[in-house]
C-alpha cells in the first residue's frame, strides 16, 4: 500500500505534462524513444533530408524489401516437432512529411504501410501499418515543447522470449517540455502513457496467451540532459520512474512499478564513429510482495567505427523484460556481440556478425523429467546468432545485400529443448 502512495503523484503529474504538451496543442508525431533531438537539430535534418517539396510540405519517401528469402523454421520450434520451413518477403513503403513555420514550429508526419507474404503459411501473412503525428513548438527562443503520438499494428516476434509471431498493438502518447541553449546543450521532463495489446496464438500443440498475461499499460516520467562536447556528439542522462498496470486479472501479478537511470555518450549519425554508449541502474519493484524483484546495473551500447575499408561494430544490452510465463513476472535478458565489414571494392562489402547471450529467470521451476523425476531449476536461456552477407552497391548508398543467418537457442528446461533457425535472403539497404 505504501508504494501505491507514493506512485500517485507521479502519475498525476506524468499525467499533467501530457496533457500540456498534447492537450494544449494537438497529438504528434515519431516517437523519440530515449532520445531528445534540438529544435535547430532537427530543423536542419529536415531540410537536408528532404527530397521533394509540395508547397509548404516537405516529403521523403523510403521503399523497404527486407527478409526475402527461405526461413527453415518460421514457428521456431523444435526438431521433434517437425519445423515449419517456407518462402518468405517483407515490403514496406513509407513516407514522412514535414511543415516548418518560421523558426518556432516543426509538424511531422509519418506513414510505413507493410506486407509480409508468407508462400505456404498463410495465417503468417499480415498487412502491418505504423502511423505517426508529431510536433515540436518553441517559445522565447529557448523553450521547447513537444508532442508525439504513434499507433503501431504489426505481427511480430514482441520480444526475444517470442518463438511464434502475434499481432502487437502498440500506442503511445509522449509530452515534453526542454531548455535549449544557442550551444544545444537540453534539459528537461519526459512523461509518456503506453499500451500493449495482443492477441493470443493457438498454434497446434502449443497454445500461447499472449494477452492474458502481457496487455499492459505503462506510465512513465522522466527528466533528461544533453551537453554537446563537439560536433554531434552528446553525453546524455537521465532518470526516471515507470508504472506498469496489466490488464486481466490473472497478470495482475506483475503489476509494478521501477526506477532507471542512465548516462552515456551519443555519437554522431555520420561520422567515422556513430551510435552511442550507454550504462545505468534499474529497479523493479512487483507490487506483490512475494514476487522478485530485479535491482542493478543495465546498459545499451552500439558502436560502428569506419578504419579506411574496414567497418567495425560492438553491441551490449541488457535489461529487463515481461515474461508470458505463468510463475515469472519477468526475464533478464543480456546480449553482446560484435560485427566486421570490409570493402572489397566501391561497390562491394562483405558483412559478418555475432551475437551472444542469455534470458535469465528469476523465479524457480519445478520439472518433471522424463523418467518421473523430478528437479527444480532457474530456467535459462542461451541464444547464439551468425550472420554473413554480401551487399553490393546499386546507386549512391542503395545497396542490394545477400545473407545467410543462423538463429540457435539452448535452455536448461529440456522441454524447450534447443532450436535452430537458418535463413537465406536479400534485402534492400540505404546505408552501403
Amino acid at each position: 500500500m505504501k508504494s501505491d502512495m507514493r506512485m500517485k503523484p507521479a502519475k498525476f503529474f506524468a499525467a499533467g505534462i501530457l496533457f500540456l504538451s498534447v492537450v494544449l496543442f494537438f497529438p504528434s508525431a515519431l516517437a523519440r524513444g530515449q532520445e531528445y533531438r534540438t529544435f535547430r537539430w532537427e530543423k536542419e535534418n529536415v531540410e537536408n533530408r528532404t527530397r521533394y517539396q509540395l508547397g509548404p510540405f516537405r516529403i521523403y519517401p523510403v521503399i523497404r524489401l527486407r527478409e526475402i528469402g527461405y526461413d527453415d523454421n518460421v514457428y521456431r520450434q523444435r526438431d521433434p516437432d517437425g519445423p515449419v520451413s517456407d518462402f518468405t518477403a517483407t515490403f514496406s513503403p513509407e513516407v514522412q512529411v514535414f511543415v516548418l513555420y518560421k523558426n518556432w514550429l516543426i509538424l511531422q508526419m509519418r506513414e510505413n504501410p507493410e506486407y509480409a507474404f508468407f508462400a505456404n503459411e498463410t495465417r503468417e501473412r499480415s498487412l502491418n501499418n505504423r502511423f505517426s503525428l508529431g510536433y515540436k513548438f518553441r517559445i522565447f527562443n529557448q523553450f521547447v515543447f513537444s508532442g508525439d503520438f504513434f499507433f503501431n499494428r504489426t505481427r511480430v516476434r514482441a520480444t526475444s522470449e517470442f518463438d511464434v509471431r502475434a499481432n502487437q498493438i502498440f500506442i503511445r502518447y509522449e509530452g515534453g517540455l526542454f531548455y535549449e541553449t544557442p550551444r544545444e546543450t537540453s534539459f528537461g521532463i519526459k512523461s509518456s502513457i503506453q499500451g500493449y495489446n495482443y492477441e493470443d496464438e493457438l498454434i497446434p500443440g502449443e497454445p500461447v496467451y499472449y494477452s492474458r498475461t502481457l496487455d499492459r499499460t505503462e506510465v512513465e516520467l522522466r527528466g533528461e540532459f544533453y551537453y554537446k562536447l563537439r560536433q554531434n556528439t552528446f553525453f546524455f542522462a537521465y532518470a526516471g520512474l515507470t508504472d506498469y498496470e496489466f490488464k486481466y486479472a490473472e497478470s495482475k501479478v506483475k503489476d509494478s512499478y521501477s526506477w532507471e537511470g542512465m548516462a552515456g555518450l551519443r555519437f554522431p549519425i555520420v561520422g567515422s564513429i556513430r551510435g552511442s554508449l550507454g550504462l545505468g541502474y534499474k529497479k523493479l519493484i512487483p507490487r506483490a510482495g512475494n514476487q522478485k524483484q530485479f535491482s542493478g546495473p543495465i546498459g545499451n551500447v552500439s558502436l560502428e567505427a569506419r578504419i579506411r575499408r574496414f567497418n567495425l561494430r560492438a553491441n551490449f544490452s541488457k535489461d529487463v523484460e515481461f515474461s508470458y510465463w505463468t510463475n515469472n513476472i519477468f526475464f533478464v535478458e543480456y546480449r553482446y556481440g560484435g560485427g566486421l565489414s570490409f570493402y572489397l571494392t566501391r561497390f562491394i562489402r562483405v558483412d559478418y556478425d555475432y551475437s551472444n547471450g542469455d534470458n535469465r529467470y528469476p523465479e524457480e521451476t519445478v520439472v518433471r523429467l522424463p523418467d518421473e523425476s523430478y528437479e527444480i531449476i532457474q530456467r535459462t536461456d542461451r541464444y547464439i546468432s551468425h550472420s554473413v552477407g554480401m551487399v553490393f552497391r546499386i546507386i549512391r548508398n542503395t545497396g542490394l545485400g545477400l545473407t545467410l543467418n543462423l538463429w540457435e537457442r539452448a535452455s536448461n528446461d529440456y522441454r524447450y529443448g534447443s532450436r535452430t533457425s537458418l535463413f537465406l535472403g536479400g534485402y534492400i539497404t540505404y546505408d552501403f
